[in-house]
């Protein structure tokens, strides 16, 4: 019999080394190995003052023992199995939910943090003056091939973005969940994950936060982020991934009119993003599976602030691409396009590498000493 525990265990939670004051929610479904790696890159924190949950999706291999194990060797780590599969994004909710921290994060079973990840953010958390909705530290990507990757747009010093500037940093430049420190309270008063955004969750979540707190970013690189092809937004069809973005941003703009942030701020900063966002969806839609979608895309364009004759001069002009199967040619050079930006983008990438090798070069002897330690090649 495995001993599980809820995330709510009191009795558990007195077990922890000094008073927690972080949880680490680690959700996971049938990648032992992965998970295993995932919590030794948390008990290997500089910063002592956590528990871990490990939330099991009705795992049926040998998850259970695997997290037994971790028990075993450090009363910080908790485990709890549902009895049926739940889905990955509720979860996370579940996890989310049952904080009793103050402050929490949440760690994808196939990502990894640095060691450093927990007081460098903690740092910037105790040192602000106002309290903060989150603090970000840099992530790197590791792919299938085992190349790591500094991608991300993020500040090279720390700072503190207050709203609406934080906003606009969410929707454009994104915040990864892997590097990420909440403030439980904060994070509690704009509700969990919202369904309908599917692969936009993580950008919404943050540019929500955004609107109400002001949010921290530290340089040093807390976590690392497997990039791989079966991920959501791999699997994820063209549509539904570009009409949830709509959905998304539609409801953080709800969210900053009821805050009172300036419409002529929106206007100049974040309305262009939703214009381009319009545009390149009505190209990218126009072909047999996605003509269907412009009525649905006509509405959520209207919804972000695109002008309606703007919206029906755009979707006429996309019809009519499509009937005369222009629409075909045109995609099909974007996907040329696409390709030969990215076959560039990877040379930069390997060049800005060479520049800043230091932290890449330290995320790769953490992961693979974490790998070496799981018995992963």
């Amino acid at each position: 019999m495995v001993r599980s525990c809820r995330p709510d265990c009191n009795r558990c939670s007195s077990r922890a080394v000094g008073e927690p004051k972080v949880t680490t929610i680690i959700p996971t479904y049938e990648r032992p190995t992965l998970m295993k790696r995932a919590v030794l890159s948390v008990l290997g924190q500089s910063y002592p003052d956590f528990v871990i949950q490990i939330l099991d999706n009705a795992s049926t291999d040998d998850t259970a023992s695997v997290a037994q194990g971790l028990m075993e060797a450090d009363p910080r780590v908790h485990y709890y199995r549902h009895e049926e599969n739940i889905g990955s994004l509720n979860n996370m909710i579940y996890g989310m939910q049952n904080v009793t921290t103050q402050y929490f994060n949440i760690l994808c079973d196939d990502d990894v943090l640095l060691p450093d990840f927990m007081r460098d953010a903690l740092l910037v958390h105790q040192e602000s003056d106002s309290p903060l909705a989150f603090v970000s530290t840099r992530v790197v990507a590791v792919n299938e091939d085992g190349q790591f990757v500094n991608k991300m747009i993020h500040p090279k010093q720390a700072c503190i973005l207050t709203p609406p500037e934080g906003i606009a940093h969410c929707l454009k430049a994104g915040v990864s969940l892997t590097g990420v420190v909440y403030r439980t309270h904060a994070m509690s008063e704009i509700g969990a994950f919202r369904q309908s955004w599917w692969n936009w969750t993580e950008t919404g979540w943050h540019a929500l936060a955004a609107v109400t707190a002001p949010i921290g970013f530290s340089p040093t690189v807390g976590g690392i982020f497997s990039d791989h092809t079966d991920g959501g937004s791999k699997r994820m069809g063209r549509i539904e991934f570009r009409l949830s973005w709509f959905k998304m941003f539609a409801d953080v703009y709800d969210k900053a009119q009821e805050c009172h942030i300036s419409s002529a701020w929106w206007t100049r900063h974040l309305r262009p993003l939703a214009y381009r966002k319009f545009f390149g969806s009505a190209v990218r839609l126009c072909n047999a599976d996605g003509f269907e979608s412009y009525a649905e895309l006509g509405r959520l364009g209207r919804e972000v602030g695109v002008r309606s004759l703007t919206v029906t001069l755009t979707l006429t002009v996309a019809r009519i691409a499509r009937v005369l199967w222009v629409g075909r040619l045109v995609n099909a050079l974007l996907d040329v396009c696409q390709w030969i930006r990215w076959t560039v983008l990877a040379g930069l990438l390997r060049s800005r590498k060479n520049q800043n090798n230091h932290c890449l070069d330290t995320a790769s002897r953490v992961f693979c000493n974490l790998n070496e330690e799981v018995g992963l090649n």
